[in-house]
């Protein structure tokens, strides 16, 4: 039987150029069914003022995630700024980001103090990286998420770097995304041979710990719905892990990107 449920985006792009305007992604949420959407911004923009204007604007339906110039001296100024708008609940930032200043994990220290979450991009290398370890021993309640798996490559990584994944779950406080991970298949969908990875994640963190994301921006310039309905589709309708619960699907489409939203 096919869940129904309410479904929140934990990932989505859009903004004034390269990626599709808010406007396209309303009409296409309502098409899908989607309730609520994370705001994050993508790589290269740091036009902070549309991603919070549209969603002081739609409230009811987005928070948003910033990125910074990580190499700027005030970057720890900006973020407490930046914390005073309630749409705004956290960064977004790569593995190995560290300030130039003699104090190495302020940026982190500064997410933290805030009560931002950080969403962690890959690759692995930096994910295991000594730094990023020494984030997670020094911020042991700061909510981090894995954007993409850590962008684990199926048919090239190696089984040890698939370990480093799996050992981040001894962290009550990292989370997995699940997205992009269609991308690195060498199937056609449903992608069942991500199926035993996934399976072994899921067991690892539990479901209350992973969120989903529907790779919308698959198209970067017009967004892809279709793209998106498929994604839902593979848990929804149990494509390619046949055995979820009803509880474990609410989790993975909903309720954790809530829970780690706070």
């Amino acid at each position: 039987m096919n869940w129904q449920g309410v479904v929140s985006e934990s990932h989505v792009h859009v903004a004034r150029s390269k990626f599709p305007s808010v406007e396209k992604y309303l009409r296409d949420m309502e098409i899908l069914g989607i309730s609520r959407a994370v705001l994050s911004q993508n790589i290269g923009n740091l036009d902070h003022e549309y991603l919070i204007d549209v969603a002081q604007a739609n409230s009811d339906k987005f928070c948003a995630i910033l990125m910074f110039d990580y190499d700027k001296q005030d970057v720890t100024a900006q973020i407490r700024t930046y914390a005073e708008e309630s749409q705004v609940v956290g960064a977004r930032l790569f593995a190995e980001t560290g300030s130039k200043s003699n104090k190495p994990l302020s940026i982190w220290q500064s997410i933290f103090e805030n009560d931002w979450v950080a969403s962690v991009r890959g690759p692995l290398s930096e994910i295991r990286s000594d730094h990023f370890k020494r984030v997670l021993r020094e911020f042991p309640n700061l909510r981090i998420r894995i954007e993409h798996l850590g962008s684990f490559l199926y048919a090239r990584d190696s089984e040890s770097e698939f370990q480093t994944l799996l050992k981040l779950s001894e962290h009550s406080n990292v989370y997995l995304m699940w997205a992009g991970f269609y991308a690195y298949s060498n199937g056609e969908y449903p992608y069942l041979d991500t199926q035993s990875y996934l399976r072994r994640l899921l067991d690892a963190y539990g479901s209350d710990r992973v969120m989903w994301s529907g790779d919308w921006n698959a198209n970067i310039s017009e967004g892809d719905p279709d793209m998106c309905r498929n994604s839902m589709k593979l848990f929804t309708s149990r494509l390619l892990l046949p055995e979820l619960t009803d509880q474990q699907i609410n989790d993975l489409m909903s309720q954790t990107v809530m829970r780690f939203l706070n």
